[in-house]
C-alpha cells in the first residue's frame, strides 16, 4: 500500500512541476474519430479491391496488375487489423481470432458485392467519362486507349474473356470473345 502511495505522489509532484501537460479531451476525441474513419475507410477499400479481383479475373483472366492488387488487400486487412487493435471490442480478443473476424468479413461482404453488377457499372462509367484513376484500373487490357468504349458482352460459355477482335480493334472498340 505504501509503494503504491509513493507512486501517488511522485505523479502528483511531477503534475505540480509542470513536467507532464494535461491534454484537452477534444484531442482524444479528434484522434479516435481519425482512428475509425482510417479503419473503416481500409477496410471499404480491402472490400473493393478483393471484390474488383474477382472481377477482373472474371473479366479477363490472370494478370501481374492483380498481383499487386492481391498485395494492396493484404495490406489493407493488415492495416485495419492493426487499427481495429485500438479498440475494445478486439484488444481483448487473441490476435488471431480479430484477424479472422476482418478476413471473414472481407471475404463475405466482397462476395456480395461482386455477384452485383457495381464493378461493370463503374467500368462503363469510368470509360465513357475517362476517369483519372478508375480508366486505367477497369481497362479491358485489349489495346483500348481510355477514348474508346469497351462493349463486355457475356459469351456463350457465359464465362467472359476480354480481347479484340481484329475488327473491333481498328474500329476503336473492344468486346468479349
Amino acid at each position: 500500500m505504501s509503494q503504491s502511495n509513493d507512486i501517488s505522489k511522485k505523479i502528483v509532484e511531477t503534475i505540480k512541476s509542470g513536467k507532464i501537460k494535461m491534454k484537452p479531451k477534444a484531442l482524444f476525441i479528434f484522434q479516435g474519430i481519425v482512428l475509425i474513419v482510417l479503419a473503416i475507410l481500409s477496410m471499404i477499400l480491402a472490400i473493393f479491391f478483393t471484390s474488383f479481383t474477382g472481377f477482373a479475373l472474371q473479366v479477363k483472366g490472370f494478370s501481374p496488375f492483380l498481383t499487386i492488387i492481391t498485395i494492396a488487400v493484404v495490406l489493407f486487412i493488415g492495416l485495419v487489423w492493426v487499427l481495429s487493435k485500438k479498440f475494445s471490442a478486439f484488444y481483448r480478443k487473441p490476435l488471431l481470432l480479430g484477424l479472422a473476424i476482418i478476413f471473414v468479413t472481407v471475404a463475405m461482404v466482397s462476395m456480395a458485392v461482386f455477384f452485383t453488377p457495381i464493378h461493370q457499372r463503374i467500368m462503363d462509367y469510368a470509360h465513357e467519362n475517362n476517369l483519372p484513376i478508375l480508366s486505367p484500373l477497369y481497362e479491358c487490357g485489349c489495346g483500348c486507349s481510355v477514348h474508346q468504349v469497351c462493349n463486355l458482352q457475356k459469351s456463350t460459355n457465359s464465362q467472359p474473356s476480354c480481347g479484340c477482335d481484329g475488327e473491333s480493334e481498328i474500329e476503336g472498340s473492344c468486346k468479349i470473345k
